[in-house]
């Protein structure tokens, strides 16, 4: 790297250093939703899409953005699959929360997820297509 910069003399140059994040596992995102989004749009009647975007609107990472011409401002949702594996944590935790206590749900933890075998949890997933 030094020796690259060096043959940049007559360029500005920045070198940033920072921590890469881990992206999510595929585990948070199965559990999110084949568990957490199913559950609310089979609860609710509603589709898997708007109960999906209204977790993250709630419960997920957002940002203001700024129209460069009109000055007006807006909240831009961050795209789950930008989500590290904090975040991700994160906004499960917040929309279970938010479901079992709200909402009165009853759904396996990830912790009871993750130990259910592939029969159980197809099981689970069939009734709630039911």
């Amino acid at each position: 790297l030094m020796q690259w910069a060096s043959t940049q003399e007559d360029k500005e140059v920045e070198l940033s250093v920072r921590e890469l994040e881990m992206a999510k596992t595929d585990k948070q995102n199965a559990y999110f939703n084949g568990v957490l989004v199913a559950l609310f749009s089979h609860k609710t009647g509603s589709t898997d899409r708007d109960c999906k975007r209204f977790l993250k609107k709630h419960y997920g990472i957002k940002h203001i953005t700024t129209d460069p011409i009109t000055g007006e401002r807006e909240w831009e949702l961050k795209s789950q699959g930008k989500y590290g594996i904090e975040e991700m944590k994160d906004i499960i935790d917040k929309s279970a929360k938010f479901l079992r206590h709200d909402m009165h749900f009853d759904f396996p933890t990830p912790e009871e997820w993750e130990k259910m075998s592939v029969e159980e949890r197809n099981k689970y997933k069939a009734q709630l297509r039911q």
